[in-house]
């Protein structure tokens, strides 16, 4: 009788969003003091959260792209909804990836209608773009003399994050609105740029991204987590959620991608970014399915497990990420690590290599006889180095590539 009862309950629920079109939302908030919401409201609640872009929408976001953070169950909490996955935020030691199995379990991917559109990466045209568009994204002002001209049809929109010491970039848009590119910023150093104010959470993200263990080999700074067991072991669960905090970029650069997604809901959204930002672009594209076109990202493949990426829902990431670099530049080659490298003098643990996707990568080295130097890492150089060859470098998934074999994560 209770189940009769509830089942009927749970319809007339169900009926009553299709007729208002209420946000999803709105029922998860009914229920969160509950320790479980019934069953069939929590199918119906994924299956409806769905758009025609593919992208599942639980959490809300304000006018900045802010998270709403929503209670799901008494031992959870969802802090970031993604297309196609959700992450959760462990409570009394619950499973990390629960509620992402959960969805697997109830909703059939094959209903989303998700048809995903991709930059043409073979056209050196295009590749010339996307790499200005991540150039530019370390310019506040349009109107000055270091930002590079984008070319072809593309607007810039407007700029993200230029307000604060965080996570910063461009939203560059194609006149029709048919795509969306977002640009963001990555690693500014003390030197390298007027606008210094990022580069002391620039580096923490990259000391937690591209490190074993929380930058804990580099004795010339402070470890940037406290995840360290003992010699040559690290804690497993406290790197994922160190990653996964509010107060890392990761977080931030989802919120960007909602925000993004909530000004052009039908065009295709696509990441570019360089050095750290394309790393970041590559584990929005890995959380969301979207294309990434991203230059000189340092190995960021470690960083991706320990987020559980790619998602369930977009596992062939080779399918819709290409990182491009060059064999002359250390920090993409995963070479400028060790106590004499200018990386670890600078204060940085860059020791990945390993990058999801496809690797397009020009033989610089063999072709150009240039030696490995960090000049070959500025995205400017890089430009140059795309625009010297005739056509775009080739693109090949990686294989039998490791990371921090040495350690042990438990």
């Amino acid at each position: 009788m209770l189940t009769t009862w509830l089942s009927f309950k749970c319809l007339l629920i169900c009926l009553n969003l299709l007729l208002q079109r209420r946000d999803p939302l709105t029922l998860v908030q009914r229920y969160k003091s509950s320790s479980v919401i019934p069953v069939y409201l929590l199918y119906f609640i994924l299956r409806s959260s769905f758009d025609l872009n593919g992208a599942l929408a639980i959490s809300t976001f304000n006018d900045w792209g802010e998270f709403q953070q929503v209670k799901f169950f008494q031992t959870q909490e969802i802090y970031a909804s993604v297309d196609g996955s959700l992450l959760v935020k462990p409570m009394d030691d619950v499973e990390f990836h629960a509620i992402s199995d959960l969805i697997v379990k109830f909703v059939n991917v094959s209903d989303t209608n998700y048809v995903r559109k991709i930059p043409d990466v073979a056209d050196k045209t295009t590749i010339l773009s996307f790499a200005r568009m991540a150039a530019s994204a370390y310019v506040r002002d349009p109107t000055a003399e270091n930002w590079i001209d984008i070319g072809g049809n593309w607007n810039r929109s407007k700029g993200i994050g230029w307000d604060s010491d965080g996570i910063r970039g461009h939203i560059f848009v194609e006149p029709m609105r048919a795509a969306a590119v977002i640009a963001l910023k990555g690693t500014t150093t003390l030197i390298s740029s007027e606008d210094s104010d990022t580069y002391e959470r620039d580096r923490i993200n990259d000391n937690l991204l591209f490190s074993c263990c929380c930058g804990r080999s580099n004795v010339l700074q402070d470890p940037v987590c406290d995840c360290y067991e003992s010699t040559y072991t690290c804690s497993q669960s406290c790197l994922e959620n160190e990653l996964a905090s509010e107060d890392k970029y990761y977080r931030s650069a989802l919120a960007i991608y909602h925000y993004v997604l909530s000004l052009y809901p039908e065009a295709s959204i696509w990441v570019t970014g360089h050095s750290l930002a394309a790393s970041l672009g590559s584990l929005i594209a890995q959380s969301t399915g979207r294309a990434a076109v991203t230059f000189c990202a340092p190995g960021e493949k470690l960083a991706a497990s320990r987020l559980h990426l790619p998602s369930k829902f977009h596992p062939n990431s080779g399918d819709y990420i290409w990182h491009f670099g060059n064999t002359a530049d250390p920090i993409f080659m995963g070479t400028c690590n060790g106590p004499l490298s200018p990386c670890y003098l600078a204060g940085y643990s860059m020791e990945t290599q390993c990058h999801s996707g496809r690797e397009c990568i020009y033989d610089t080295v063999h072709d150009k006889d240039y030696s490995m130097s960090l000049i070959y890492h500025q995205i400017e150089s890089f430009i140059d180095i795309i625009e010297e060859y005739d056509s775009v470098a080739p693109c090949f998934e990686s294989v039998n590539c490791l990371d921090c074999y040495l350690w042990d994560y438990e």
